[in-house]
This record gives C-alpha cells, sequence and structure tokens, in this order.
C-alpha cells in the first residue's frame, strides 16, 4: 500500500512540474496599432482609436500588451502647443482604458514642433526609445525621429544580450516601400540599422508611418507596417491592404511569425 501512494504522489509530482514548466506557453501575443493623427477635436481618427480600444479589450486573441507605433498627433495639431497637449491627453485617456499595459514610441508628427513639444511628449509618454523583457523575448522601443549615435550606441551594446529572440519596434519602417527624400530615414540610418538587427538575432521589425498593413519577410527579418489606426489611407503596395485596422502579432518560440491585422469599420456617420 505505502509502495502505491509513494508511485502515485511521483507521477503527481511529475504530471504537475510539467504543466507549470513544459506545458507553459513561451509564444508572445501582442496588438499593435499606429498613425491615429489625433486632433484636439472630435474627428474620425477618435471614433478608429475608441473602436480600437473596444476591439482589443475583447479580443479572443488575449494579447499580453499594446503598442502604439507612433504619430498620435496630426499637423497642424502637431505644431500647435495647446491644441498638441490636448490631443496627446485624449490619447492618453482613451489607452487608459486598455486592460493591458500599453506602450508608446514616438512618430515624425509628434515632435515636428521642436524641442517644447518633445520635452511634453516625454513627460507624458516616457523615455523615446527603451527597452523591457516578455518571456524569452527581448523587446526594443526605438525613436525613429532622433537616431543619434546616443540611441545607436544604446542600442549595440543592450542587443548583445543573449536572449533567444528580439523584436524591434520603430515609427519608420527599416524596409520602406515609400522612397523618396525626406520621407523615411536616411539610407545610411536604414543600411547601419538592418546590419545591428540582422546580426543580432532580430526576428521582426514592427512600424507604422505608411498609412496601410503590410508585411513582408526578408532573408530572416519580417517587417510589419500597421498605419491604418486614423490617418489618411494611402494606396498598399501588392501584397498590402488599405483599410484602417490594428494587428494582433504572435511571435513563437521558434521565431514563426502570424500577423492578424482586425479591421475597423468606421465613418462620420457613426
Amino acid at each position: 500500500m505505502k509502495k502505491f501512494i509513494f508511485i502515485f504522489l511521483f507521477f503527481s509530482i511529475i504530471f504537475l512540474w510539467q504543466n507549470t514548466n513544459f506545458c507553459k506557453s513561451k509564444n508572445l501575443t501582442f496588438a499593435v496599432f499606429g498613425d491615429c493623427h489625433l486632433s484636439d477635436e472630435t474627428s474620425l481618427s477618435e471614433k478608429i482609436l475608441a473602436k480600437i480600444v473596444e476591439a482589443i479589450n475583447t479580443s479572443e486573441s488575449n494579447p499580453e500588451f499594446v503598442v502604439c507605433l507612433g504619430d498620435i498627433v496630426a499637423y497642424p495639431v502637431s505644431v500647435d502647443k495647446i491644441r498638441y497637449e490636448k490631443a496627446l491627453d485624449k490619447y492618453i485617456a482613451y489607452t487608459r482604458m486598455l486592460k493591458v499595459p500599453v506602450y508608446t514610441i514616438p512618430g515624425n508628427h509628434d515632435l515636428e514642433g521642436g524641442r517644447e513639444f518633445e520635452e511634453i511628449f516625454q513627460k507624458k509618454m516616457g523615455n523615446f526609445f527603451f527597452n523591457i523583457e516578455r518571456k524569452n523575448f527581448l523587446l526594443f522601443f526605438l525613436d525613429s525621429e532622433n537616431m543619434s549615435e546616443t540611441q545607436i550606441s544604446w542600442l549595440r551594446e543592450k542587443i548583445k544580450k543573449t536572449h533567444q529572440k528580439k523584436i524591434v519596434f520603430m515609427h519608420k519602417p527599416v524596409l520602406p516601400t515609400f522612397t523618396g527624400k525626406g520621407y523615411g530615414l536616411d539610407i545610411k540610418v536604414l543600411v547601419h540599422l538592418k546590419a545591428i538587427f540582422e546580426n543580432n538575432n532580430v526576428t521582426t521589425v514592427i512600424s507604422g508611418h505608411e498609412h496601410f498593413f503590410y508585411t513582408k519577410k526578408t532573408g530572416k527579418l519580417t517587417q510589419v507596417i500597421s498605419g491604418g489606426a486614423g490617418g489618411k489611407l494611402a494606396p498598399a503596395p501588392e501584397g498590402g491592404i488599405s483599410n484602417y485596422h490594428y494587428c494582433i502579432i504572435t511571435i513563437k518560440d521558434n521565431g514563426s511569425v502570424r500577423v492578424k491585422p482586425v479591421f475597423i469599420k468606421c465613418d462620420e456617420r457613426n
């Protein structure tokens, strides 16, 4: 009898240990949206953001966190201090309704007003660039609008950590589909960043800026563009979709990426 009890307890302990360790998912699921282009006044962009927040909160995907990919505000709000602060406060009010943490990075419109506006953004949103750890992933949130040597040096040092997988969030894509002077990052910066990512086990780069949904794998690097959270939509490249949306992204422990755009139906009448 004692032998039977011992065997029963032994296998019970093994079962519980397996279920709390081996069977615990190491996949990472989160939501992203970009380019809200909010105003200080009620607008279509605000209605879209409200619907995105509601959809994320009720999503069966259960994202662990949310990332805003920048361009919270748009011109001319971005260069009028009073209107700028009101638009940022509106964004904060909506994202506070989210049931999970939200991380925000700046876009070009968020900082185009100059130093005073940068200080307002930093006071309300936090650091322009930072990194966090989630499960077996190291996540980098970059400021693509001020890609200074200070930020590059910080990135080179932090990205050396021997985490299995690394993910980067930045407003402007490292592999832009739109080209043209002044539209994206300087080509030398893009080449340099791409090399850093590829040499340090970055699997995925997630950006906004281009106002559509698009994803493409180039070599070992998967790029996701999600710029449909309220700004005026742009024609999407082949394989992309020009629609208001946010994305649910799951990155598995083996590095595979699943991107699901969730489209938002909204017009001035609803």
